[in-house]
């Protein structure tokens, strides 16, 4: 039996990373290379209070596409989960995993 996909959320309320940075330069910095993203890459994004990692499976024109990649606790983020595929931009990425970075042991 086959699934359907989720629907892709354009996601609105998801914080943006350069205004968080500016307003409190102490707390949030927004990564390098966050424009240019490729699928295979997670994106670190905040909704609610709560930051979560998003892999991406579509990257075009500035616009970003991927799934929901752990667990989320907080109730705001209900209708949201593992798995979800949502929307996003450069502007709400607070930290970047690229597919081809070095791991440390």
């Amino acid at each position: 039996m086959k699934t359907k996909p989720t629907p892709k959320k354009h996601a609105p309320w998801l914080v943006n990373a350069e205004h968080m940075a500016a307003h409190h330069p102490d707390t949030f910095t927004v990564p390098s290379g966050r424009a240019n993203l490729q699928p295979g890459d997670f994106a670190k994004v905040c909704a609610h209070g709560e930051r979560f990692w998003v892999e991406i499976t579509k990257a075009k024109h500035g616009v970003y596409v991927g799934t929901v990649a752990n667990i989320l606790v907080v109730p705001e983020n209900a209708g949201m989960a593992f798995g979800h595929v949502i929307e996003f931009g450069p502007c709400n990425v607070f930290a970047v995993l690229r597919y081809n970075d070095p791991v440390d042991n």
